[in-house]
């Protein structure tokens, strides 16, 4: 689901209450709540993004030498074991935004 709206439209806000009172996956679900979010970081790599969702998880320790496909496991991994079936990024936009040079 994408949700568009100009700035401070409040998109954010919508989409962390949606997420938060919805009877699936909000804090009231049966072993809830099911759900993570996270902005995404600056700068934006798979890696970083990957940290900061294991952060959002609350596992303990991100190791440094990890490259981005053993981050990536241990997210699927730790989602799995917390039962995380639903992931808001927001501002995701901004990870494949194409920006032009000055002449």
């Amino acid at each position: 689901m994408m949700v568009i709206d100009g700035p401070g439209g409040r998109k954010t806000t919508l989409v962390s209450r949606a997420l938060k009172h919805h009877p699936a996956v909000g804090e009231s679900a049966p072993g809830g709540p099911h759900y993570i979010e996270a902005s995404v970081p600056s700068p934006a790599s798979l890696k970083s993004m990957g940290n900061v969702l294991l952060e959002r998880s609350g596992y303990p320790l991100v190791h440094a030498n990890h490259n981005a496909r053993s981050t990536w496991e241990t997210v699927a991994r730790r989602f799995k074991d917390l039962g995380i079936t639903t992931l808001c990024i927001d501002e995701a936009q901004q990870n494949g935004q194409v920006r032009k040079k000055n002449s």
